[in-house]
Formats: structure tokens, C-alpha cells, sequence
């Protein structure tokens, strides 16, 4: 009888997980069709990325359901996994660490600020988990940060800016201090401990003009930041063992400009966590692709890529549909 319940009592759960998902979806579908930019109004003062939620309102979205999703339009690059397996195996045949961090959708995280009707709701993710799942199952390494994310967004901490398609800095130092947490288990880092020495941030206050809201063309006051600047974790060191490659979630809040500051991005707080400076492969497209060519460009320079341990793949998990380009194989080095 006791099974009976159990049974039970999981399928109604699973069904209103299932529930709430479908809803999520289409409630994304709906604000996708009435769309008018690349920006979606949301609640609140909220913003987001209209490919963000068409990425969302298609439900699974890798193994054979990429064939439909991905608006890649090359048949052999629709599917993320065979390209993130196939660079995973070529990165440990050269002894080197592959981390897949994904950045998730910021309409997941707040779905509430998406549309009222809406609840912020981990079990929404199902998909990623599905797919992280399969991934770690075929050997490749994944920092998974939507339960974090999660639990700071319920705790009030918010992980990205309302008007910026980008995490915050505080998205940022807790996507960070899972990646350190991970690189200071291994041998050859606590080896090291010995020479570390970390950085103190200087804090400062910022005023920013997100990509959304320069988009939306909407009439809203400043965002205000508070961000955290490390002057010497900052510079980047090709001699680190250490590589960080990925989409603009690398560089926000790093390189200036449109980036929105200096010196206070994912690879500076990581450097001053971690007190050694890291590499950085960052490119303003998908971070899927090109960066990964990128890479294959440096590591022409054999004695570059013998130095590298570890590598952090960074990039927003929208793309895992809405890359142009796709999901190519491309190999490490000659």
C-alpha cells in the first residue's frame, strides 16, 4: 500500500511539473509571437532576450528534438552533444580538464518577471538536468549553477541584471566560487597552495544602459550595480594553467565599453578566488563555435596548450538551440 502512495504521490508531481513547464512554454511562445524587438517586456521593470524565450518555448531541445529546434540550418550541427563529447575527449587526450559551464536563461531563473502569471520554479529546468545528465554520462564534466542560482533568487539575491541580457555580479561570483571550489580539489592546484595570494575586491557603484533596454527603446531610469574590481586578477595571463573560453557572459563587466566595466567580470573574480591569473578565449558570438576555433588557432603554439590544465566552457544555454552556427566539430590542434 505504502508503494501504491509513493507511486502516486510522484506521478501527480511529476504531472504538475509537467504542468507548470508546459505553461512556461507557451507563456514564452505567446510573448515570442507578439514580439515587435529583440526584446521582451517583462514585469517589474524586467527585460529579456526575445531568442532567450524562443529557446525556451521549444521545449527539448538536443539529441533528436535538436532536428526541429535548432535554427542552425546544417543537419550535422544541430545536436550539442556529439561536439561537446567529441572536444571533451580531445581536451583529456592532451591531459586537460574540460568544465561545461552553461549560463542558464535568465527568463528561468525569473520566470515570475517573465509574466505574472508565472512562478519561479527549479523543476522548470528539466530539460538542462536531462541533458547534464547525458552529458556527465558520457564522461564530460558539468558546474551545473541553476540550483544555486535558484536559492539565491528565493533568498532576494538577484544573479542578473534587469536591463542587460547578462548575470550580475552577484550571478557572477557564485557562478565563480563554484568554478574555484571545483579547480582547488585537484592535485595539482593544492600543490601550489603554498604560492597563492589572493586578491581583495575594491567595491563600486555603477550606473548601467543594458543591450535590452538600448533594444526595447523603453523609457526606464539607469540600472544601478554594485560590482566588485580586481586590478591584479584582472590581467590575463596565457602562461596560466587555467583557460577560460566562451560568449560575452566572459567578458561583461571585464572588457569596458559596451561590456559595462572593467576588471570585474567571471574571469576577474575567478582569478582572485582561485589567486592566480587565468587565460581567456572570450568572443562576443554564440561561444559555441568560434570560440572553440579559436582555441585550435592558439594551440598551434604547442608549448601554449601544454601549459593549460583546466579549461571553463562559459556560454549562455540558450545557445544550445539558437546558435547560427551551430554545434560543429572542430578539433583541439593538428
Amino acid at each position: 500500500m505504502k508503494n501504491y502512495i509513493l507511486v502516486v504521490t510522484l506521478a501527480i508531481l511529476g504531472g504538475f511539473t509537467c504542468v507548470a513547464q508546459t505553461s512556461f512554454e507557451k507563456i514564452c511562445k505567446e510573448k515570442v509571437t507578439k514580439a515587435t524587438s529583440t526584446t521582451v517586456v517583462g514585469q517589474d521593470g524586467w527585460l529579456f532576450l526575445t531568442s532567450e524565450l524562443s529557446h525556451i518555448a521549444k521545449g527539448k531541445f538536443y539529441g533528436s528534438a535538436a532536428a526541429k529546434t535548432a535554427v542552425c540550418a546544417s543537419p550535422d550541427r544541430k545536436d550539442p552533444i556529439p561536439a561537446i563529447v567529441d572536444f571533451n575527449n580531445q581536451l583529456q587526450q592532451q591531459g586537460i580538464q574540460l568544465y561545461l559551464m552553461p549560463v542558464p536563461p535568465k527568463a528561468m531563473i525569473n520566470a515570475s518577471k517573465v509574466d505574472a502569471s508565472l512562478q519561479n520554479n527549479q523543476k522548470l529546468a528539466v530539460h538542462y538536468q536531462n541533458l547534464y545528465k547525458e552529458l556527465r554520462g558520457q564522461g564530460v564534466e558539468v558546474i551545473d549553477v541553476f540550483p544555486d542560482f535558484y536559492k539565491e533568487t528565493a533568498k532576494g539575491n538577484l544573479m542578473y541584471c534587469k536591463q542587460d541580457s547578462h548575470w550580475n555580479p552577484a550571478g557572477i561570483k557564485v557562478a565563480s566560487t563554484n568554478v574555484s571550489n571545483t579547480i582547488k580539489k585537484q592535485d595539482w592546484y593544492q600543490n601550489d597552495a603554498g604560492k597563492i595570494k589572493k586578491e581583495k575586491p575594491t567595491q563600486k557603484t555603477i550606473q548601467i544602459e543594458g543591450d535590452l533596454k538600448a533594444a526595447a527603446d523603453i523609457n526606464l531610469g539607469k540600472e544601478k550595480l554594485s560590482i566588485n574590481t580586481f586590478q591584479k586578477a584582472s590581467k590575463i595571463d596565457e602562461n596560466s594553467p587555467v583557460l577560460v573560453i566562451g560568449d560575452s557572459h566572459t567578458l561583461i563587466f571585464h572588457s569596458g565599453g559596451d561590456m559595462l566595466a572593467e576588471n570585474a567580470g567571471f574571469t576577474d573574480a575567478l582569478a582572485a578566488q582561485l589567486g592566480l591569473n587565468v587565460d581567456l578565449i572570450g568572443v562576443r558570438g554564440s561561444g559555441t563555435t568560434s570560440v572553440r576555433i579559436d582555441l585550435y588557432r592558439k594551440a598551434k603554439n604547442k608549448d601554449w596548450l601544454g601549459k593549460k590544465k583546466v579549461i571553463i566552457w562559459c556560454f549562455a544555454a540558450r545557445n544550445f538551440s539558437e546558435s547560427k552556427n551551430g554545434w560543429r566539430k572542430v578539433p583541439v590542434m593538428k
